[in-house]
């Protein structure tokens, strides 16, 4: 059936410029960004991370975190080509994005070619339909927490592949018999096994190409393409198998970067999860009061007003869709999507943190698709005023996203932002503090890192950051107190034992400084500073042999090795073979 006559019809039919609009309005609402901070856990996984540095730790580099090892190898990729230079890792996860909004446009365009659909009234607006939707997913303000903060490149890899195999198979299913049939599955299959190494989140694609020849084709369960289907299904156990095998960085590793408490019981996750989805709806049609880390009550009984308000929304839309299968698929389809992509982080698989706003990356495909088909359909062949709707709304959300990227651009802009939200949370006055340590400003690090202990007394990482604090303000039994209440909270926890060294080599304890940084580098081989202070320690000390071997341990580790030490040890103490004196 053709399409409905509209303004731009020319155009929209054009096989590239859609696909240029869509890239000009990522590039605008992302152009501020490139030199956007490093944030949060970026410290830890992309800064310090030892398994970055060099690609002859591959190996240690695929263990590090097996399900988001492709995400990984990228990183490692910017660090050998940019070091620590920000631009570069920010024109990769612009690129993924762009990537994926082109993507969600040609998800729109081949559903509504499919045969279930392609005589529907939204196919009449296929080409804007998917302008649209690619529109609306590149400049939603909520994605600007996947796109800017470095780290979520594993949603963005995990999503842009995960849509790239839903495209590549709906070719292969739009003409299974054509050229280039047998490419496109294989691409498929490729794609979904690559995005099972990106992220967790990419365990339901299999789930989706399910929901994609349920909705868009005319086949009943026992008429689905099963033989082809089963390598996607047997998808399903990589990511379980490759956490079980393998052991990524878990709350033990990692939650220095967390408040103290515990994980959270997964009845007391999945009914927190109802009231999460409520929010995530809202952010998505009012995208404002944007915060990274949220201050966000758990909800511990199922039958609570702000749990029950959130499975009757569930229950609405899953009615909704089913009202909408039998002549709206896309729509339908759209809801169900969305659904699906948010289970893995929004169910009852309890994850540290209840919420984050990079958890809507991938569901923004269907809210995408909903929103645009849904404008269309309601429009009817008053195409015109649907597309100016979608052009106000636009507008709107490009300004707040790019207002939001602003936020982005320094840590002190962030957590300044974020305490001013969420003023009774101790992870964001920690990190604030942190932000001004780093700037310089160690009298104002005491006084953040005073609220955040003061919100959360058991939170080891705020007294390691304070005793930091403590130690650059020359008061130095303040900053031992710091440390021992670390260790105290988190015994072998190697930041203190190596800060603790510290402040012990500036009160003139070299014996006690070589002892506590013995201590960090049995805790953690890969500290490279501890084994940097420990070789020049014991070349003062005049144990030359213990000297070389703290060096190689710097060269374990990935450290540079500072040449002055080395042509220090080789002037006094000759080859690394020399022996200690009596």
């Amino acid at each position: 059936m053709p399409e409905a006559k509209s303004p731009g019809q020319s155009w929209l039919k054009n096989p590239f410029l859609p696909a240029a609009a869509i890239i000009l309005l990522g590039l605008l609402v992302y152009a501020g960004t490139f030199n956007a901070a490093f944030h949060f856990d970026d410290m830890y996984h992309l800064v310090e991370n030892p398994a970055l540095q060099g690609f002859r730790r591959l190996p240690e580099l695929m263990r590090y975190w097996p399900t988001r090892a492709l995400a990984f190898f990228t990183f490692a990729l910017n660090r050998q080509l940019h070091g620590l230079r920000l631009p570069g890792y920010h024109l990769v996860s612009l690129l993924l994005h762009l990537a994926a909004a082109l993507l969600v446009r040609q998800l729109a365009l081949l559903a509504l070619a499919a045969p279930r659909l392609a005589g529907t009234p939204a196919a009449r607006h296929r080409s804007a339909i998917g302008l649209f939707a690619g529109l609306i997913f590149v400049s939603h303000p909520v994605q600007t927490q996947a796109v800017t903060y470095i780290y979520q490149r594993s949603t963005l890899l995990a999503a842009a592949l995960y849509l790239l195999a839903l495209v590549l198979y709906l070719r292969w299913r739009l003409e299974p018999a054509g050229r280039h049939a047998n490419r496109r599955y294989l691409g498929a299959l490729a794609a979904g096994l690559l995005a099972m190494f990106s992220k967790e989140i990419a365990f339901t694609l299999p789930l989706a190409l399910l929901l994609v020849e349920i909705c868009f084709f005319e086949t009943g369960w026992r008429r689905l393409p099963w033989k082809r289907l089963a390598p996607f299904l047997a998808m399903l156990v990589v990511v379980p198998l490759t956490l079980w095998l393998g052991r990524p960085p878990t709350v033990e590793d990692i939650d220095r970067l967390t408040s103290s408490a515990t994980p959270l019981a997964w009845r007391h996750y999945l009914y927190t999860q109802a009231r999460v989805l409520l929010t995530y709806l809202r952010l998505l049609v009012l995208p404002v009061r944007q915060v990274l880390d949220y201050d966000y009550p758990v909800v511990r009984r199922a039958l609570a007003p702000a749990a029950l308000a959130g499975w009757a929304t569930l229950l609405l839309m899953l009615l909704a869709a089913g009202g909408l299968f039998r002549r709206e698929r896309l729509p339908a389809f759209a809801i169900l999507f969305f659904l699906l992509a948010l289970s893995v982080e929004s169910s009852f698989i309890p994850l540290q943190d209840v919420i984050f706003e990079h958890r809507l990356y991938l569901p923004m495909a269907g809210f995408a698709l909903f929103l645009a088909a849904g404008l269309f359909r309601l429009a009817g062949r008053r195409a015109v005023l649907a597309a100016a709707l979608l052009g106000l709304l636009l507008c709107f959300n490009s300004g707040l996203a790019v207002a939001r990227n602003r936020v982005w651009r320094t840590e002190l802009s962030l957590w300044s932002d974020n305490v001013a939200k969420a003023p009774n949370k101790a992870r964001p006055w920690l990190f604030l503090g942190i932000a001004h340590l780093n700037l310089g400003q160690a009298d104002r690090a005491v006084e953040y890192l005073d609220r955040a202990i003061e919100l959360d007394p058991s939170h080891y990482y705020a007294y390691c950051n304070r005793g930091l604090a403590y130690n650059r303000l020359e008061r130095y039994d303040l900053a031992l107190a710091d440390f021992e209440r670390t260790l105290e909270l988190k015994p072998n926890f190697a930041d203190a034992y190596f800060n603790r060294g510290v402040t012990r080599q500036k009160q003139g304890n070299l014996e006690a400084a070589i002892s506590d940084w013995k201590k960090t580098v049995a805790v953690n081989p890969n500290h490279f500073y501890a084994w940097n202070n420990l070789a020049v320690a014991l070349m003062l000390r005049r144990d030359y042999r213990g000297a070389w071997q703290a060096v190689e341990g710097v060269r374990r580790a990935g450290g540079p090795v500072n040449p002055q030490l080395i042509r220090a040890l080789k002037e006094t103490a000759g080859s690394p073979s020399a022996p200690k004196p009596d």
